[in-house]
């Protein structure tokens, strides 16, 4: 790096500005009135709640682990809320406790030398929701799951109450049609204080779809994922192991349309109220 001056020796410095919305009190509840762009509810009764927190159950000694379900974009735009389904390990809560980190990578497909498709090495979007910065409830509906290590592949006990977690994410915009749509990946981990006995797990969908979700050691607060790290999820099954995808929903505002131009590849189309100024 070299220092600027003027002609005359003084220093120049540039002109930007930045900026965060001011007095933006933290989330009360869900916004369920939204746009679905991608949803795979909830398996209430015979699904399981998989390991997803930094914090160790009994007896287990292998690794915490990230998780991640991967998604398909075919309607470019925003995504301005991250909907989660999880449960508490004996249904023993600890509300208010959970560092959510949260991220959404490219993908890797399967192919000859690939033998399932993962989550990539760029990451699309990533951020932190510490507690009071997401909404937290108890899902009306109870259920009947199973808690579960994807590393051992092992039941770890029974948990009944489920909980909705909502994350208003910031900057993060999806392109893809119907005719030519996108992979993406959401992976999510559960960051608790230490020293606290309480685990917290993901809960799964009713069936798999697309990809079968995967999971990768966690390292460390605040350390992302390790790239090409990540193995799919399967559970015993009475004939074979049988894969499973986690439950969660992405929503945006309804009504969002997007303005086409005939622009270079990089700029295919905009947000409405975007400005532009060609030159």
């Amino acid at each position: 790096w070299q220092s600027m001056t003027n002609p005359f020796g003084g220093k120049i410095d540039l002109a930007f500005k930045l900026e965060t919305p001011t007095n933006t009190p933290p989330p009360t509840g869900c916004v369920e009135t939204n746009g679905v762009k991608y949803d795979q509810e909830p398996n209430l009764f015979g699904g399981l709640d998989v390991w997803n927190s930094s914090v160790k159950p009994n007896q287990v000694t292998d690794n915490p682990w990230w998780l991640a379900d991967d998604f398909k974009c075919t309607n470019t735009g925003p995504i301005t809320d991250i909907h989660l389904w999880g449960s508490w390990q004996n249904d023993v809560a600890l509300p208010g406790s959970i560092t959510f980190q949260l991220y959404v990578f490219d993908d890797v497909p399967a192919n000859a030398a690939n033998t399932f498709s993962h989550p990539g090495t760029n990451v699309i979007w990533h951020q932190t929701f510490t507690p009071g910065s997401y909404a937290e409830t108890i899902w009306p509906f109870s259920a009947q799951e199973n808690f579960f290590d994807p590393g051992l592949e092992v039941s770890l006990g029974p948990d009944t109450v489920v909980w909705y977690y909502c994350f208003n994410p910031t900057n993060l915009f999806q392109i893809g049609t119907a005719a030519q749509p996108t992979n993406y990946w959401l992976a999510a981990f559960a960051e608790l204080p230490a020293g606290i006995p309480n685990v917290f797990g993901w809960k799964t969908t009713t069936s798999v779809r697309n990809d079968i979700s995967v999971h990768s050691p966690w390292l460390g607060f605040g350390v992302p994922p390790p790239p090409n790290a990540w193995t799919p999820n399967y559970q015993p099954g009475p004939a074979s192991p049988q894969s499973f995808d986690l439950a969660f929903k992405l929503t945006t505002p309804t009504n969002q349309c997007v303005i086409p131009y005939a622009c270079p590849p990089t700029f295919k189309s905009v947000p409405c109220g975007t400005a532009w100024i060609f030159d």
